[in-house]
């Protein structure tokens, strides 16, 4: 009640003095600590701190693993910027910002929200200068240009591709990074152009730096689609460049070779790969890995007539899928087991 009665200046300054006192004072909880500055400075009408503590807040939520939380403050940044509605000059603003937009696109990932991934994930391309084409030109243009970037520097490396440094690298970086992760979400849509396109570009910005992390996924996307299209050399010479990325890269190169496997019906040897890339999955504890994994086994299972081992590993993905409220997985183990029970039965 008291409060109530201040005057809104005077809110103003006792909410400074206890965001000040916050910043100075040592706290066990980090999360509950920088929620409570973005709070206090935001009542304060510190405009500068309130976003600078939301991003923190957001960026410390992810690295817990709490997307749904990340998700409320990033959003908070985001309308922020958008509400100022001035795009920082300076070249190491404005890729902060486009981090906090990509940052916010993978926390919507993480939660399964693929559109709202996609839509964050554009808007950070559009602030870069490269928009991701819509209509069927634009695309097909878009695709012919990053098809002949690719063959270009896989003749003349050197030539073509310059390694960057400083602000210009960053910027590719950054690039690399949004338009693999794109390609991931347009796959979850099913829109496989569109991932195909957003993979190509990822690759062709990592192999400008010489540094093929931050497009790990792009090239397991596309080298395991050279490998479907009979280019195994090819398919693995991306997975290679794919393996810098660490275990999970790893764990996705055997995957595609697992699924390459399966379409050449050689199932031992598809599932001696699918399992070596489980083992990776497990290893790092990545649920996404290993519902992706438990799928590709349990497809496995269902391709050689034994609807009972499928019918195990649908039931191991639906309690993954579950926790990780990971609904495609989820969807795609409903599906196995209503086919298991179709075709080996209820009781197998």
């Amino acid at each position: 009640m008291a409060y109530d009665l201040l005057a809104h200046a005077q809110r103003r300054e006792i909410h400074g003095a206890v965001a000040r006192w916050y910043e100075g004072a040592p706290g066990e909880d980090r999360g509950s600590q920088l929620a409570r500055l973005a709070y206090h400075w935001l009542r304060a009408g510190d405009r500068a701190k309130t976003l600078h503590y939301h991003v923190l807040a957001g960026e410390h939520a992810v690295a817990r693993g709490a997307d749904k939380e990340a998700i409320d403050f990033l959003r908070a940044a985001v309308a922020q910027m958008e509400l100022d509605g001035q795009l920082p000059s300076a070249p190491d603003a404005l890729l902060r910002r486009v981090q906090i937009r990509r940052r916010l696109g993978e926390a919507y990932a993480g939660v399964s929200e693929s559109r709202l991934a996609v839509e964050q994930l554009l808007a950070a391309l559009r602030e870069l200068g490269r928009p991701f084409p819509s209509g069927r030109i634009g695309r097909a243009v878009r695709g012919i240009y990053e098809l002949a970037r690719l063959g270009l520097g896989l003749l003349w490396p050197q030539r073509l591709r310059p390694r960057l440094s400083g602000p210009r690298r960053d910027r590719v970086e950054e690039l690399a990074r949004i338009e693999a992760r794109v390609a991931d979400e347009l796959f979850s849509l099913t829109d496989l152009t569109g991932m195909a396109l957003a993979s190509l570009g990822a690759i062709n910005h990592a192999e400008r730096m010489g540094f093929y992390e931050p497009a790990v996924h792009a090239y397991n996307a596309i080298g395991y689609v050279m490998g479907v299209r009979g280019l195994r050399g090819l398919g693995e010479r991306f997975l290679e460049r794919a393996s810098t990325g660490g275990a999970l890269a790893v764990c996705n190169g055997h995957y595609a070779r697992g699924l390459w496997l399966l379409g050449d019906a050689r199932f031992a040897a598809a599932e001696d790969e699918i399992r070596a890339g489980l083992e990776h999955a497990r290893a790092v504890g990545d649920g996404a890995a290993i519902a992706t994994g438990i799928s590709c086994l349990g497809t496995r299972f269902e391709l050689v007539g034994d609807f009972g081992g499928a019918m195990r590993l649908w039931r191991e993905l639906l309690h993954v899928a579950d926790r990780l409220a990971d609904e495609r997985h989820e969807l795609w183990a409903s599906t196995g087991l209503g086919g298991g029970a179709v075709y080996g039965g209820p009781g197998r």
